[in-house]
């Protein structure tokens, strides 16, 4: 999940920049670089669940969950909302540094936003390319069918050798012992069960470990699952 609230990474890239010390920063400026380009990297914003009604999640226990304003996986209302007021930030930034005139409306491919097929990402980059940039013609660019995966921002390993698989071998046997990955999981089943007995999805014994009360159901438990109506219909 972004920023759920997600991660923002930014990177500006100084022509000829190198690290510099306290000492260097004395007699060193900023004066001195020149910004060539600023890159902002981001996860999408709060999106519903991949899971929908129906799903073993929704009924896994007896409580409520919320009621989302967007279809499963798909950006919601709020997280629309929080991340026009990002791009709003970052061009309060970039007017306030210099860098943006006042109701900026770039050419010339000056400003490039490039996301992923999904409706999640698509909608997160409109968003804030309406918050950064809210009187210019702005293009989202993509480039792979909808709502699949771009294999530029796939999670996957694109270069594997014999060394890393090796190593890859070594750290699951560390931490699972001669059962490797099956005794990873093992060692979260005391997780679990605590989930399981928190949702009220574990049946009637309590875990050992879960605290006072659980396995049952509770008042307050129950009010902060459902969250209010007030509370969750914007999400």
């Amino acid at each position: 999940m972004k920023k759920l609230i997600a991660t923002l990474l930014i990177a500006a890239l100084l022509l000829g920049m190198t690290a510099v010390t306290a000492s260097a920063q004395d007699t060193e400026s900023r004066d001195a670089f020149t910004l060539d380009r600023i890159v902002i990297l981001s996860r999408h914003n709060i999106r519903s669940p991949l899971s929908g009604s129906g799903s073993l999640l929704g009924d896994i226990t007896p409580h409520e969950w919320f009621e989302w304003t967007s279809k499963p996986s798909e950006l919601s209302l709020r997280g629309a909302l929080l991340e026009t007021l990002m791009g709003q930030y970052f061009r309060l930034w970039l007017e306030d540094e210099g860098f943006f005139p006042e109701n900026y409306q770039p050419e010339g491919g000056a400003v490039r936003f490039y996301a992923n097929s999904m409706q999640r990402t698509l909608a997160t980059a409109r968003y804030f390319s309406a918050g950064l940039l809210p009187v210019a013609k702005v293009e989202i660019e993509n480039h792979a069918a909808y709502d699949t995966m771009d294999p530029t921002f796939r999670p996957a390993l694109n270069f594997v050798n014999d060394a890393y698989a090796e190593d890859v071998r070594a750290q699951v046997a560390e931490m699972g012992g001669e059962a490797g990955m099956q005794g990873i999981l093992d060692q979260l089943h005391d997780a679990m069960e605590l989930l399981m007995d928190v949702a009220d999805g574990g049946g009637d014994e309590p875990h050992p470990g879960a605290g006072p009360g659980a396995g049952h159901e509770r008042p307050d438990q129950d009010r902060n699952l459902r969250g209010g109506r007030a509370d969750t219909s914007v999400l």
